[in-house]
Order: structure tokens, then sequence, then C-alpha cells
């Protein structure tokens, strides 16, 4: 019970910095992809890019019958997804990985809280922690794709990244559920 407070505190400062879910987010889903008619977002006319994902994590807690419930989840935002090409296959493909990779780094945060609940470290501790890491280092990802594909322009590259984030989804294939259960003792 010790770690609960904490958590449920945690749980309403994340909240307050996320978007809710009623601007109609789409959760990543296994074997389901883009197409752009989900990106519904107005070009931003600085931008010198054909197109451009949104993504985020969302995390949120549950204490229900001695029991606190994770659930950790990738969306994609299509209010704030845009493309100026709406017949560009590859590009397309570009920006899926984007949201591939927001899952993947789902999947690491919810096998870094597993990971913690086993050891009976301070869940709350880690939660907030590992939030905060696991955004920085999608953030740091998706730059490093954009910065290597050449925002998807080099083919070469893009397959590379292609394989390379598919490897890593089935290596945390384990963490592919987006709820977890911890039961209290």
């Amino acid at each position: 019970m010790k770690r609960l407070l904490p958590l449920l505190l945690i749980f309403f400062t994340l909240s307050a910095f996320m978007p809710v879910g009623g601007e109609g987010m789409i959760a990543w889903q296994d074997g389901a992809m883009l197409s752009w008619d989900m990106f519904r977002g107005a070009a931003e006319k600085d931008n010198p890019h054909h197109a451009q994902t949104h993504c985020m994590l969302d995390a949120s807690v549950k204490n229900i019958d001695n029991s606190i419930y994770i659930e950790v989840r990738a969306y994609f935002l299509p209010s704030r997804s845009w493309t100026r090409v709406r017949d560009d296959r590859a590009l397309l493909l570009h920006e899926q990985l984007h949201f591939d990779i927001t899952e993947l780094h789902a999947r690491i945060l919810r096998k870094r809280l597993v990971d913690a609940f086993r050891q009976d470290r301070d869940l709350a501790l880690i939660f907030e922690q590992s939030f905060d890491e696991v955004n920085a280092a999608l953030q740091k990802m998706q730059d490093e794709y954009d910065r290597e594909s050449h925002h998807g322009t080099r083919a070469k590259l893009q397959r590379l990244w292609q394989r390379k984030i598919e490897a890593s989804l089935r290596e945390y294939e384990a963490f592919s559920e987006a709820s977890i259960r911890f039961v209290l003792q």
C-alpha cells in the first residue's frame, strides 16, 4: 500500500501534461497501418518536410481490488499530424515507423516497470523516472531516425531502420500488452 499513494500522485502529475483521448487519438495496434486520411492537421508553413507524424506515450495508474493497474500506450495524434502529399507510399511507411518507434518505447517502459516491481523497488519512483527517461530516449531515437534516413528519402537506410525497429519490437514482444497488473501483498 505504501507504493500506491505516490503512484497516484504521479498519475495525476503526468496526466496534467498529456492531451486527453477526446481528440481522437489512435492507439498503436499490431498490424494496423496508418493511412493518409488519418493525417488531419494543418501543415506547418515554415516546415520544409512533406509530412509530420505526432505520436506520444500515455501512462495511467489505477488501484482496483488490491492490485495496481498501469496502462502504457503509444498514440498517433491525427489532429496534429499533417501531410502535403497523399500519394507517396514510401513517405507513409516512413511516418508509420515513427509510430512504431513510439510503440517500441511503450514496451521498453512496460518492461522497466515490471522489472522494478519484481525487484521490489520503489515503483512510484521508478515510474516517474522511467517515464521521463523513456520519453527522452524516444525523442532521441525519432530525431536519429529522421537524420539517418534523411526523412525517409534514403531508401537503403530507411530499410535498415525498418528492420531494426521490427527486430526490436519482436525483442520486446513479451511487453506488447498495454495493461500491466501488479498484485499488492
